[in-house]
């Protein structure tokens, strides 16, 4: 984050808890999601503005599958 910072880019963190920018419900390692297509929205409202996304952990570490699967849903479209 410090390096796009340095060149110059807007940089806004999203996650599921913790301190970001942006919290998502759904996205933390212990969230249980019952609606996949909510998460979407939330997750492509948080993005909405975005020309780059960085994902760390969240598809290497998938302790929650299903913010995994909505990030990619997300991002592929």
């Amino acid at each position: 984050m410090t390096i796009f910072a340095e060149l110059g880019f807007d940089v806004v963190s999203v996650a599921g808890d913790g301190d970001a920018d942006r919290l998502v419900a759904g996205l933390g390692i212990d969230d249980r999601v019952e609606r996949p297509d909510e998460l979407d929205a939330r997750l492509t409202d948080a993005l909405c503005d975005a020309d780059l996304v960085v994902v760390e952990n969240l598809a290497t570490i998938p302790l929650n599958l299903e913010a995994s699967r909505s990030a990619g849903r997300v991002l592929a479209g």
